[in-house]
């Protein structure tokens, strides 16, 4: 979506899906934007993406009763990718700079299990 389309408006359509997912009970753990190499131009509208979802992520954890986990749950994977692709270019991505590579799904898969295994709630925001 924000290819073509504004922070704003990709961000409502997400907190659609959001709150459709939360009515239901279900809880939602979101993996943030990756800095690709072959995507600068949109690393700007990443960064203010993901940071409104840290925003949100928030004030749902806020609103939610203390004794479930949070509704929704931020795998914030940008920074974490930015340093690794600082210090060692190239390694989460193929080759098209676009596509991750088996390093790269393993950063995700690591963190997606972990998340998902904290149904007590203990993080919002996971950053390592």
């Amino acid at each position: 979506d924000l290819f073509d389309t504004s922070v704003s408006v990709t961000f409502q359509r997400f907190m659609t899906i959001v709150n459709a997912i939360v009515d239901t009970g279900a809880r939602v753990v979101y993996l943030g934007t990756k800095p690709e190499p072959d995507t600068d131009d949109l690393h700007s509208k990443y960064r203010l993406y993901d940071e409104k979802i840290r925003v949100k992520a928030r004030e749902m954890a806020a609103a939610s009763s203390s004794q479930q986990a949070p509704p929704l749950v931020m795998i914030d994977v940008y920074p974490v990718f930015e340093t690794i692709e600082e210090t060692d270019p190239g390694v989460l991505y193929r080759n098209d700079d676009l596509h991750l590579s088996k390093l790269g799904y393993s950063y995700w898969n690591k963190w997606a299990t972990t998340a998902l295994a904290d149904d007590i709630g203990v993080c919002i925001r996971w950053k390592e």
